[in-house]
């Protein structure tokens, strides 16, 4: 994956930016200033919108996906680069360098194309959801060396978990494994500690908010509280369940916003060589016999209290029913 957007983020090996997220919220500030977004404590779905948008954007251009930049995204772009450097001319040369390493080495539109519609159809569509369920049997679905692709999926993933750290909690999403045994379920959540600790660690931005710095119990080390994991686990950002349900394949699939129907989407997915990942997404009448035969099979399992959660100090709980009826619009199965 070429990083184009070093051009962007860096100047003489220094960090103009020290990650997309605050080059984006740069680009939407300079954005609110010219009156052409509202505030985010305004409008704050407008403002994830256009935020999901433009990180959307880099992360696409960083993949050599054929985008086309305009002047609606260069003149933002260059505006919040002026402001930062305090110099139009640096700004103007910064773009100009990070426009030709994209257009110089896009890849051939011809060979992307099915793939690269596909992948970002799949993350764009998980990362935009309100909750997403993700059937597996194995952790961090099914591969001890993940592909360059897969590890770029899950990594979105878990920032999207910390984003609900940074926010002091206040905007939720969901994401809710389903697997077959506890073994699997601690395997899951020291993949997750790890995964979650790692990302935050390596960005020290995150490590300036509070909802995050007072949950570390060893900076040297890398390691946070167990209360941290058990907030997460207790706002519901990150669920684990046990399920004896015969409802695995060898493949692992997600599903997300099952209880907005106009909105549900399902992929399954899986290594296919050394960089990509196969991908499959449900049609209409796959996802409602999804629903029919596994999802609503899932509300007995439940309503007959089968189904465990596991926490992350890897003790069990039993499921708490109606909450689940609720948020994911199961119907209860006597």
């Amino acid at each position: 994956m070429y990083n184009h957007t070093e051009h962007i983020l860096k100047l003489d090996e220094k960090p103009i930016y020290k990650t997309k997220t605050s080059l984006v919220d740069a680009i939407l500030e300079y954005k609110i200033q010219k009156k052409e977004l509202q505030p985010k404590k305004v409008n704050p779905d407008e403002y994830k919108a256009a935020f999901d948008k433009w990180y959307s954007l880099f992360t696409q251009v960083n993949k050599g996906i054929n985008r086309t930049i305009d002047k609606s995204i260069i003149d933002p772009l260059t505006g919040a680069l002026s402001k930062q450097l305090n110099n139009h001319k640096l700004a103007e040369k910064k773009v100009s360098d990070f426009l030709e390493s994209y257009r110089s080495k896009k890849q051939n539109p011809v060979q992307i194309t099915e793939y690269g519609k596909m992948f970002n159809d799949m993350l764009s569509t998980v990362l935009t959801a309100k909750s997403a369920i993700i059937i597996t049997s194995d952790p961090i679905e099914g591969d001890p060396v993940p592909t360059s692709d897969l590890k770029y999926f899950i990594d979105q993933r878990v920032l999207d978990i910390i984003k609900s750290i940074k926010k002091e909690w206040k905007e939720k999403k969901q994401y809710m494994f389903l697997v077959p045994t506890e073994d699997v379920a601690h395997k899951l959540w020291n993949d997750f500690k790890e995964l979650i600790s790692n990302a935050i660690f390596n960005d020290a931005e995150l490590l300036k908010y509070s909802s995050i710095r007072n949950h570390i119990a060893n900076e040297k080390d890398c390691t946070f509280k167990n209360d941290l994991f058990k907030q997460i686990c207790d706002e519901n950002i990150l669920k684990i369940y046990e399920v004896k349900t015969p409802i695995f394949t060898p493949k692992p699939y997600i599903v997300t916003d099952p209880n907005i129907q106009q909105n549900t989407a399902s992929f399954i997915y899986a290594k296919k060589n050394n960089k990509n990942i196969e991908i499959l997404k449900s049609d209409e009448s796959e996802i409602r016999h999804w629903r029919n035969y596994t999802w609503n099979r899932l509300g007995h399992e439940i309503s007959q209290r089968r189904i465990h959660e596991i926490l992350p100090d890897y003790t069990e709980k039993i499921i708490d029913a109606e909450y689940i009826f609720q948020r994911f619009g199961l119907y209860k199965v006597a």
